[in-house]
């Protein structure tokens, strides 16, 4: 056996086995999703309250005021809680499942989406049927994140902002050829800052890049937008009295805390694999066309990926603010993704291409053994969330328990999981977590809840944790902490959480 059959060989095992272990994840992928979602509790801590904000969304509460009783911030700006409620109604499932489902269905498309981009962008070399197997690759490599099946199940927006972002891209990459189709990536980028208003790195690269290399389309591009978004913040701050921009400006306030960052030192290798992987495909576009001008709309979709590497980049630093997860780092992944998929070109050009030397680069040899091999691996260790595994009969029966105490209660409960409070039809009066942010930055006078906190006007409250632990000193400022030490002070563990209840009378 040659050295050319050999290699050849083990080229094909390693793309058999990614595919294999990538088929593998989505089922498991599938089957944990499938499960979790029917759970009648918070998966998340923002569940319950984007729940409440939905239900909301056509009252005067939406985007009110904040200096009253219920108070209640809107995070975030409205098309996912309108699409969710729009979900509930045509399915007739409640607003949690259905938010639920959007979710998950937002990730397939993603994953769709992904596998066109990297498709769009593989190397001018590859045949339609190698851009297929590419395509497929990213896709498929998509549910081989952490981030991405933590947050596929929640109600939560993030998945589907990230959705319309991608589609944005690949239709503006799709202008490079009809530039008319920069008419649907502008609406898409639209409704994605409408969905999450952070949502910007996608619009930021696209038309980076073609104001580089197509600067009338990005013109066009950018005068929709705009125009698309003046007319949707007008009418939104119309309908709100103006509080429409205070709650997704002023009052999303969070503060910095460094140590935050960690996540992205965690998962930067898997950027710098996908950096290294690229940088054979950037040397030969180089001596390809002599300068970076690049004419193939290939070679500027793949461009246009290194422009939406350095755009995610910069917005992942934007995980170092408080209340941050690792949510932040999915759109920053998805793109290491495109680059690693695109990069599986080595392999089909070594599995299918017949050479008439007999020998192959060293560095053409290691990315096309090497890369199918590191997707197996990501696809084969992923660890899933402990969040997805099923609960033992004691945690069921507990939070049954918790949940009856709930819905038994004459006043109201200040709870962490609020999807607990929405599931028994009791009002999310209050979240503490934004409140503590904008009390500590004084935007917000917290004088009234501690009056009613040490008067006893709620049930009891309901937290991860007691004084000490992150996740109370996180949502509850000191003086808040104090007030409910004070008015409740008997502390009961159930089903994971600390019940605060007053002293009997």
């Amino acid at each position: 056996m040659t050295r050319l059959t050999t290699v050849r060989i083990a080229t094909a095992v390693a793309l058999t086995a990614m595919f294999m272990a990538l088929i593998w994840r989505v089922w498991v992928f599938y089957i944990t999703t499938g499960q979790v979602i029917f759970r009648p509790y918070g998966l998340d801590y923002g569940e319950g309250i984007v729940w409440q904000q939905a239900a909301l969304m056509f009252t005067h509460d939406a985007y009110g005021a904040i200096d009253g009783f219920p108070a209640l911030v809107f995070h975030y700006p409205p098309l996912y809680h309108i699409v969710a409620r729009g979900f509930s109604v045509v399915s007739g499932q409640n607003m949690l499942l259905a938010g639920r489902e959007l979710s998950i269905a937002a990730t397939f498309l993603i994953a769709l989406v992904v596998g066109l981009i990297v498709a769009r962008a593989a190397s001018t070399e590859v045949s339609a049927r190698g851009r297929a197997v590419i395509g497929a690759g990213g896709a498929l490599a998509v549910f081989c994140l952490h981030p991405v099946e933590h947050w596929a199940p929640l109600m939560r927006v993030d998945m589907v902002a990230i959705l319309l972002a991608v589609t944005g891209f690949w239709l503006g990459l799709k202008a490079l050829e009809r530039p008319a189709w920069i008419y649907g990536a502008a609406v898409c980028f639209v409704a994605a800052v409408f969905t999450k208003q952070t949502e910007i790195a996608a619009p930021a690269a696209l038309f980076a890049l073609l104001l580089w290399r197509r600067p009338r389309i990005a013109i066009a591009g950018i005068m929709a937008c705009t125009f698309l978004g003046l007319l949707v913040v007008g009418g939104l701050e119309w309908a709100t009295s103006g509080g429409f921009l205070k709650h997704i400006f002023l009052y999303n306030l969070n503060r910095i805390e460094w140590r935050r960052l960690a996540p992205i030192a965690e998962y930067s290798p898997f950027f710098v694999l996908a950096a290294v992987f690229s940088i054979r495909r950037f040397v030969a576009l180089q001596q390809r066309h002599r300068t970076m001008q690049a004419r193939d709309v290939r070679d500027l979709a793949w461009l246009g990926l290194l422009f939406y590497a350095a755009t995610s980049s910069l917005m992942v630093l934007t995980i170092a603010k408080s209340g941050s997860a690792n949510n932040y780092l999915i759109e920053w992944l998805l793109v290491a993704v495109m680059l690693i998929a695109s990069a599986l070109a080595d392999a089909l050009n070594v599995a299918e291409k017949p050479r008439a030397d007999k020998a192959f680069p060293v560095s053409l040899m290691t990315s096309a053994i090497g890369i199918p091999c590191v997707v197996a691996a990501m696809a084969f260790f992923l660890k899933t969330p402990d969040r997805d595994l099923p609960w033992p009969p004691e945690r069921r029966a507990a939070m049954a328990q918790l949940s009856a105490i709930v819905a038994r209660s004459s006043k109201p409960v200040i709870s962490d999981d609020m999807v607990m409070l929405m599931q028994n039809n009791r009002r999310v009066m209050w979240e503490p977590s934004i409140f503590a942010e904008l009390a500590s930055k004084g935007v917000w006078d917290q004088t009234d809840i501690i009056r009613r906190i040490r008067s006893r006007q709620f049930q009891m409250f309901v937290t991860e944790g007691v004084r000490g632990d992150y996740y109370f000193d996180s949502r509850y400022n000191p003086a808040v902490a104090d007030a409910i030490d004070a008015a409740y002070p008997i502390k009961r563990q159930l089903g994971g959480f600390t019940l605060h209840l007053p002293e009997k009378s």
